[in-house]
């Protein structure tokens, strides 16, 4: 009997054909393979009947046995085997779903000595062992097929299904300029499943699609930026300014206490870009800076409000005390007619907290009330006028007219010496509008300007005033 035995592999992988050749000292063999024990589905593809067969290894992983009968020329009958293991060693994959625009990577089984021929979607090809596509678009998503060619063998097709998520895109935005001490709210594009990320001034963070900052200072003024993570792919940021103003401040004022009539003046700290409001008694609303009210009368005293309002945001009020003080009045008067010499009195009525001020005939000046002129001449009669002041308020002035009467003079005399019995004649100058009054001898008196006493005594004789 022959001896043989078979040369070849003893471990192959699924799709990829192999040789196997018997070795023999058999005189003129003849050769007849055959495969048992087979659970891969390997089969003889070409020339069994020679010493050198090609196997299709078949497409599962298993066993198989691969026998050939060997007869020499005088028809003795030899037999060997060899047992093969198969295995599913070639596989094609990805690295993983990616985000559109990096790097879609693709990956096959080394065989050595193998040629590669990559197909998959857009009309993609390669012949890289593990080829990659840069810059992948979503169109990129899909099936990928590859098969190795070997000894002119070419192997089913081994495929992978590789993703390309989209970027997601998202809007930034925010509610609109607040004033400090509000609320400032944040938005983005609502993207289902998607995570934010927001970042902003002050080291702000926040996970929510809708963040809010309550009672915002002015330094949260700035850029807020916001990107969104969906399958794993980050977003290009996006941007929102959001601005918190500042609450103004305002200082108000008055020009003073003024009397009723005149013009009260109110102010109010100038503050760039600002509008005005004052509120007041009596209904009183203004909107300019420093608003009047002329003529005021004494209701419009009281409490003045300001408030100012820039970019949207009031300022708390500020107040001032106004004070209109009524005009006050007095009364003018005088003692009466007073005789040259005598003192003449002038009167003016009480004004509580008043300072009086009395002018009249001569240069006549006095801060006194009831003011008077001693030994008074003729030329004090006239008009005195006096005014009074409280609150610096001055009054109208009141008059009186007052009279220092002269003193006039006379002259007495009598119609001479007469004897007893006779009329004693008196005579006294004419004075114009005057009364007369005599006085003599003896209780004598008389109202007449010439009195005469009829048989007048010796003692009638005497001095007559």
């Amino acid at each position: 009997m022959a001896s043989c035995d078979i040369s070849g592999p003893t471990q192959v992988c699924v799709g990829f054909p192999v040789s196997y050749t018997v070795n023999t000292d058999a005189l003129g063999p003849t050769f007849v393979w055959s495969i048992i024990n087979n659970t891969s589905g390997a089969g003889i593809v070409g020339s069994n009947s020679s010493g050198t067969v090609s196997v299709n290894p078949g497409t599962a992983a298993g066993f198989f046995t691969i026998v050939v009968q060997i007869t020499d020329n005088v028809g003795v009958v030899s037999t060997c085997n060899r047992i093969v293991a198969v295995s599913t060693m070639f596989t094609a994959s990805n690295g993983g779903a990616v985000c559109a625009g990096s790097t879609l990577n693709l990956s096959a089984s080394f065989v050595d000595g193998a040629a590669y021929n990559w197909t998959g979607p857009n009309g993609f090809v390669s012949s890289s062992q593990n080829p990659s596509i840069p810059n992948a678009t979503t169109a990129a998503s899909g099936v990928y097929s590859v098969t190795v060619t070997l000894n002119g063998c070419t192997s089913p097709p081994m495929t992978t299904t590789a993703t390309v998520n989209p970027a997601p895109n998202v809007a930034a935005s925010n509610g609109g300029a607040v004033c400090a001490g509000s609320t400032l709210t944040l938005s983005a594009t609502d993207i289902a499943g998607a995570t934010y990320s927001w970042t902003g001034p002050n080291g702000f963070v926040s996970s929510q699609r809708d963040p809010s900052l309550a009672n915002a200072i002015t330094a949260a003024s700035g850029v807020y930026s916001v990107t969104v993570t969906s399958n794993g792919c980050t977003s290009p940021a996006s941007a929102t300014t959001a601005t918190v103003n500042a609450i103004p401040s305002v200082t108000a004022g008055n020009g003073g206490a003024v009397c009723a009539g005149s013009t009260l003046n109110l102010t109010a700290s100038d503050v760039p870009g600002a509008t005005y409001s004052w509120t007041g008694p009596n209904g009183f609303t203004s909107s300019q800076q420093n608003p009047t009210i002329p003529s005021a009368a004494t209701t419009a005293s009281g409490t003045y409000s300001v408030t100012v309002t820039v970019n949207g945001c009031t300022s708390p009020a500020s107040t001032t005390l106004a004070t209109v003080n009524a005009i006050p009045s007095v009364t003018a008067g005088n003692g009466g007619a007073v005789c040259a010499g005598s003192t003449l009195n002038l009167t003016a009525s009480d004004v509580p907290g008043a300072t009086y001020s009395w002018t009249g005939p001569n240069g006549f000046t006095s801060s006194q009330q009831n003011p008077t002129i001693p030994s008074a001449a003729t030329t004090a009669s006239g008009t005195y006028s006096v005014t009074v002041t409280v609150n610096g308020c001055t009054s109208p002035a009141s008059t009186t007219l007052a009279t220092v009467n002269a003193i006039p003079s006379v002259t007495a005399g009598n119609g001479g010496a007469v004897c007893a019995g006779s009329t004693l004649n008196l005579t006294a100058s004419d004075v114009p509008g005057a009364l007369y009054s005599w006085t003599g001898p003896n209780g004598f008196v008389s109202t007449l300007q010439n009195p005469s006493i009829p048989g007048a005594t010796v003692g009638a004789g005497g001095v007559y005033s």
